[in-house]
């Protein structure tokens, strides 16, 4: 929620290993020129991450409205869907 609401959108790039060799995480830099990390498994080299400016190590991944409603309302279908047929499993045997 903080995020939400002071949150500082930033481009994080991905760094490479001295044998050209991709890192795991992406990096970004506040503005005192502090570095820091984010771990992510996408494999672009750019990333658009939102983070806290009072605690810069508390940093996510910007998603789209589009792609949080989706995500979401999958996610409840699927909660839902479970309890159903956990309730059909209980109910089934007085049946």
């Amino acid at each position: 929620m903080t995020l939400a609401r002071r949150g500082i959108t930033v481009v994080a790039a991905r760094g490479h290993y001295p044998n050209g060799k991709r890192h795991g995480y992406f990096t970004f830099t506040d503005p005192s020129g502090n570095e820091y990390y984010n771990h992510s498994s996408r494999s672009s080299l750019t990333l658009h991450l939102v983070y806290d400016p009072q605690r810069p190590g508390n940093n996510a991944v910007r998603q789209t409205f589009a792609w949080m409603t989706v995500k979401h309302v999958l996610g409840l279908a699927l909660a839902l869907g479970i309890a159903w047929l956990s309730v059909l499993g209980i109910a089934a045997p007085f049946h």
